[in-house]
């Protein structure tokens, strides 16, 4: 070996040192997805409809469409009536709007549609399989007869 060339070694089980302490965990998590004491707060400058990260969640967001109801309701001298709540008796669920009922997503017009569009499509594809090979129950039932004839 040269001057030039040295040897790189690692440092011995001895010399490594593990941390005893941890880091911070918002340094390594992102927000919302560590467990947070009762005592912190989780909205910026008291806002209770934000978010740890000081937004809203898009169920509050209105975009001045229930202001303006709130302030007619308001001028005829009734207060907007709020929807009952609805209970799912075997799970507990609990809803309000009718987006949120359970089954709504697969149950609602645009979803049954689809499905029929769906079902359409697969008899379709069963005739065309049956014009081009032929039924084959139909078949079967040929093959047992000339079987039982052939007796």
């Amino acid at each position: 070996m040269s001057d030039g060339d040295r040897m790189i070694t690692s440092p011995s089980e001895s010399e490594v040192e593990t941390p005893l302490e941890n880091p911070s965990s918002s340094i390594l998590s992102p927000p919302d997805s560590q467990h947070r004491e009762r005592t912190m707060p989780t909205s910026a400058s008291g806002s209770s409809i934000a978010n740890s990260n000081g937004k809203r969640p898009i169920q509050t967001i209105s975009n001045g469409n229930d202001d303006v109801e709130e302030l007619a309701a308001m001028a005829n001298g009734k207060a907007r009536q709020e929807m009952p709540t609805k209970t799912h008796a075997a799970s507990g669920y609990t809803w309000i709007r009718a987006e949120d009922e359970p089954g709504y997503s697969w149950r609602n017009k645009n979803a049954l549609d689809e499905a029929t569009r769906a079902w359409d499509s697969m008899q379709h594809r069963d005739r065309m399989v049956k014009n081009k090979y032929g039924d084959p129950f139909e078949a079967y039932e040929k093959e047992q007869a000339i079987a039982a004839s052939l007796k």
